[in-house]
């Protein structure tokens, strides 16, 4: 009779969820844009806001832009160390304009194994600069 309300309780308990201490604070990544329409003569102004990183730890954030056609125009790599809980750095980027107007910009958070621990992906738009001339130099 003792062995059935063990069995019971054993059986309750197996039930319950197991809570993991990886997974309660992960690393996040946030992308922010100052503004979302470019000229293509302008360099874009990109900040990424890297949280929850354990202190002093390597990470290579690798980022592309990509056209609406999905293919790669720009590409690059930055290594930072964590310094604390959020870890703070702008990436400015220019000379990939190819004459499509929709870009997004995506970014993967590497570790030192080559695990992939934060992504983030931002779009924005980018316009050709075209020069006008001058009335004055019309009339010439």
């Amino acid at each position: 009779m003792r062995i059935a309300p063990a069995l019971v309780l054993l059986l309750v308990i197996a039930s319950l969820p197991l809570a993991s201490s990886t997974s309660a604070n992960s690393i996040q990544a946030e992308i922010t844009i100052t503004k979302y329409d470019w000229l293509s003569n302008e360099t874009v102004g990109l900040n990424v806001e890297v949280t929850n990183a354990p202190f002093n730890q390597q990470y290579t954030t690798e980022y592309s832009v990509s056209n609406l056609q999905g293919n790669v125009v720009y590409t690059g790599s930055l290594e930072f160390q964590s310094l604390g809980p959020s870890n703070q750095f702008s990436l400015p980027i220019k000379h990939f304009f190819d004459s499509s107007n929709f870009y997004f910009f995506s970014i993967s958070i590497v570790d030192s194994t080559d695990v992939i621990v934060a992504t983030d992906e931002i779009s924005f738009m980018m316009f050709q600069n075209t020069m006008m001339p001058q009335i004055s130099n019309l009339l010439a």
